[in-house]
């Protein structure tokens, strides 16, 4: 059977007051093999939270993933059009950090890209954008997987168009980028808040090289801690494993959600979700 990590984000919510190792030890002993960081260096204190999750766990022996920016800037609308130049100079430091950190501890460094978005933009041209950062990307990192990951449908329908809200989308990006090192991240909870509970197509499947796991309430909020019930991840795990899958799924958990819980109940759930997801992988 091949070796499947086990990854979190880690919010800095839950770092307030603590050491990196009194929260990510615990994790550890369930089951954590990969700290995933988001790569979001807009504002330098931000910044400088993102080198010091990558040097600590490195440090600590675990691998180290990412998650693209999504939050602009760096833009992706308009990559594959004039803006191209621009848009690359945004986005070599994120790049940097990444072949800094890429293969840490021996473990496949993996990074969840969100397609192009822009306001009342055409899906064609969002397509060829995602397409072209994405060779770009693969062409600057060598070391490095890049996975288009399935988006949730937005809540307001006044929001920006973005591409890759259907499976379908997803597996044609994959396939026009047409990269060994570029597949899907499969955002189960994003199915969920979508309300899409089917197993996808094996061909589907057998692209996916990384996942996102979480929660969704009654009101479509996600990125909760394993505790609702509503994501059918034990079954979508064991498929995904039956088929050779051997990236890293990890636990997208938003800080912001419980910020206000108490410090035992943070670390009470974080180890919950770990321990649930090594459980269904039956390790």
């Amino acid at each position: 059977m091949k070796k499947i990590n086990i990854g979190s984000n880690l919010d800095y919510h839950w770092l307030k007051g603590r050491t990196f190792s009194s929260v990510v030890e615990p994790l550890m002993e369930k089951g954590l093999t990969v700290l995933e960081v988001h790569l979001d260096l807009r504002f330098p204190e931000i910044a400088n939270h993102v080198e010091f999750l990558c040097r600590e766990a490195a440090r600590a022996g675990l691998g180290v993933n990412f998650h693209a920016p999504y939050l602009d800037p760096p833009f992706i609308y308009g990559f594959s059009g004039e803006g191209k130049e621009l848009i690359k100079a945004a986005w070599y430091p994120v790049l940097d950090i990444v072949n800094q950190f890429a293969g840490t501890n021996g473990i496949r460094t993996e990074m969840v890209l969100h397609g192009s978005h822009g306001p009342h933009a055409e899906m064609e041209d969002l397509l060829e954008d995602t397409i072209e950062i994405s060779r770009w990307i693969l062409d600057t990192c060598p070391d490095l997987y890049l996975g288009i990951e399935n988006l949730p449908t937005p809540r307001n329908p006044n929001e920006l168009v973005k591409f890759g809200e259907n499976r379908e989308s997803v597996l044609e990006a994959v396939q026009k980028v047409n990269h060994d090192r570029c597949g899907i991240t499969w955002d189960m909870g994003h199915c969920v808040r979508n309300k899409v509970f089917d197993l996808p197509s094996d061909e589907w499947m057998e692209r996916v090289v990384h996942v996102h796991l979480h929660d969704v309430d009654e009101s479509r909020q996600d990125h909760w801690p394993l505790i609702l019930g509503s994501t059918p991840y034990e079954e979508w795990v064991l498929a995904l494993r039956d088929r050779g899958f051997e990236g890293t799924i990890t636990a997208e958990l938003n800080g912001k959600l419980y910020q206000d819980w108490t410090q035992e109940e943070i670390d009470k759930n974080l180890e919950l979700t770990i321990d649930k997801l090594k459980r269904a992988l039956d390790y």
